[in-house]
C-alpha cells in the first residue's frame, strides 16, 4: 500500500531548496508491505475481505492523519505457487488520474507502480498487521506492533 505523506513533502521541499534537488511524486509516498498465509478458504464466489491495520503510533511516526486513505495498492494471491489475477488487484492515483489494471492503456504505469512498491516497502514490511490476528482490546493503547513474516522451510 502507498500513502501520501504531507510531512514528507514538506521535508522534500525544504531539503530541495537547500540542496537544489528535485523529487518526484512517488517520493512523497510511504510504502507498506504485509502478507498473510490463508490455510483454507471456501471457494464459493462470495466476496472475501482481508483487512490490515496501520497502528496509530506508526501513523504518528510517519506524519499521517488518524485515518489515512491509500493512494494505491497491490494485492497478490497465489494458490499452490500459481498467481491468481484480480480484476482490481492493482490500483493507484497520480496527478488526479486513477490507474487500474483493468485498463490496457495503464499497463506500463501499473507495472512501474508495482515494482516501485515492492522496492520501497521493504523497510516497512510486516508493519501492516492482519486485523484478524489482533483483538480490539489489545489495540486500544498498544504500542507499534511488527509481525515478522514466516520463514520458509529449509
Amino acid at each position: 500500500m502507498a500513502f501520501y505523506n504531507k510531512t514528507r513533502e514538506g521535508n522534500f521541499r525544504k531539503e530541495g531548496k537547500r540542496e537544489g534537488q528535485q523529487y518526484s511524486e512517488p517520493d512523497l509516498y510511504d510504502y507498506y508491505h504485509a502478507e498473510v498465509d490463508i490455510v483454507t478458504m471456501k471457494v464459493d464466489g462470495a466476496r472475501k475481505e482481508l483487512h490490515f491495520l496501520l497502528s496509530n503510533e506508526l501513523a504518528e511516526r510517519d506524519g499521517f492523519n488518524r485515518n489515512p486513505k491509500p493512494v494505491g495498492y497491490v494485492v497478490e494471491m497465489t494458490i499452490g505457487g500459481k498467481a491468481i489475477e484480480f480484476q482490481e488487484g492493482i490500483q493507484f492515483e497520480s496527478g488526479g488520474r486513477k490507474y487500474s489494471q483493468s485498463k490496457q492503456s495503464d499497463a506500463r504505469a501499473i507495472q512501474a507502480f508495482k515494482d516501485y512498491c515492492k522496492e520501497k516497502s521493504r523497510d516497512n514490511q510486516g508493519l501492516l498487521v492482519p486485523a484478524h490476528m489482533l483483538s480490539a482490546s489489545y489495540l486500544q493503547n498498544a504500542p507499534a506492533v511488527r509481525i515478522q513474516p514466516a520463514k520458509p522451510a529449509q
